[in-house]
């Protein structure tokens, strides 16, 4: 009996491990995401050799306030004078939100429907620069001079549609 109820609980023990790990034992789709949209952008990018994917900013007050109407009506473009539910346009307040980057970085936000979208055909809209950009921050600088890449993907659901937001840092 008493050997009954340790194998039960070392058996719920693994499925509970099992459960945390996932069953795919794969990478998340917004960790697949991020890894494509750095193996991209180091490809135009030759000298950068720290990559990150973490963007803390992202997940937390952008993904937050992040509404559809920061794109326009196509879906193609994003608008910088559309304002957030706080008064201000999306510009200023990625600039607030997105401040720790500033000093010597460039800094871009992009947002797109995903809905019904693999992680695959989501970072193909980088290869095919089909993925709508704003420039948060921009130093005028050669493409060289970049040896730090960081990579944020999050998603975010409104209503019955999925959007994918993407912060990218050089520096």
């Amino acid at each position: 009996m008493k050997r009954t109820k340790l194998l039960a609980l070392a058996l719920a023990g693994v499925m509970a491990l099992a459960l945390l790990t996932g069953c795919s034992g794969g990478k998340s789709e917004d960790r697949r995401i991020a890894e494509n949209v750095a193996d991209i952008m180091k490809r135009s990018h030759p000298n950068v050799e720290e990559v990150s994917y973490s963007v803390p900013e992202l997940s937390g007050a952008v993904r937050s306030a992040f509404a559809p109407d920061w794109l326009n009506e196509a879906g193609t473009g994003l608008e910088r004078d559309a304002l957030t539910k706080d008064g201000r346009t999306v510009e200023d307040f990625l600039k607030d939100s997105l401040k720790a980057y500033e000093e010597r970085s460039t800094v871009y936000f992009f947002a797109f429907d995903a809905t019904g979208e693999s992680a695959y055909a989501q970072s193909e809209r980088f290869v095919q620069g089909k993925a709508p950009a704003l420039t948060v921050f921009y130093q005028r600088v050669s493409i060289t001079a970049y040896t730090k890449l960081r990579v944020g993907v999050c998603h975010k659901t409104v209503g019955e549609k999925d959007y994918c937001l993407v912060v990218l840092v050089l520096a």
